[in-house]
């Protein structure tokens, strides 16, 4: 953020000055994956805190204590109070709550796809007292690695890994349905 805090130009029409910057937007609310509990919640809380926002972290139930530390970790290295707010719970209650509040700025969440479409369509409804459309950062359904044994249908594991890696896959798009597969991947 410091090389990019004055803005960075680009490159134009002659005659054109042109640059981009980034700014704070305000309060955002970033809600981390479970099966990954530290890189990512870290990295995408500080990334919003750097570039000047305020944060709620909303870690996944199953990970809180992870998260807690973390948060600890930043205010005894001297971040200021009220930065960084901690709020563990359920997703579907607590999440829904932060998602749909006015003052939300922004939503970073990494999960699957059907919370992230979920998140999508709360945020777009404007709410009372809301007065700028919320943007949503997401990183839906991972991208785990993929085993294509000696017996596979390879145009059929060439079709499903691209269909995997750059969209959303659901097996039934495919014909398949996952036989040898664990946690949707395969």
């Amino acid at each position: 953020m410091l090389e990019l805090k004055d803005g960075v130009p680009m490159h134009g029409a002659p005659g054109e000055i042109n640059r981009y910057s980034y700014i704070p937007l305000g309060v955002g609310v970033i809600i981390p994956p479970w099966n990954f509990p530290f890189a990512i919640m870290a990295g995408t809380t500080v990334a919003a805190i750097v570039s000047g926002n305020t944060v709620v972290l909303k870690p996944a139930s199953a990970t809180p204590i992870i998260a807690a530390k973390f948060v600890a970790a930043l205010e005894e290295a001297g971040l200021p109070e009220g930065v960084l707010n901690f709020v563990p719970g359920s997703g579907s209650e607590i999440g829904d709550y932060l998602v749909d509040h006015p003052r939300t700025r922004f939503i970073s969440f990494t999960g699957s796809r059907d919370v992230g479409t979920r998140i999508y369509e709360r945020a777009a409804k404007v709410q009372d007292g809301q007065i700028w459309l919320k943007r949503v950062i997401a990183e839906m359904g991972g991208k785990d690695t993929i085993v294509v044994d000696k017996d596979a249908d390879l145009e059929l594991a060439a079709k499903s890994i691209v269909a995997s890696a750059f969209g959303f896959f659901r097996p039934e798009m495919f014909g398949l349905f996952p036989r040898r597969c664990s946690g949707g991947s395969l």
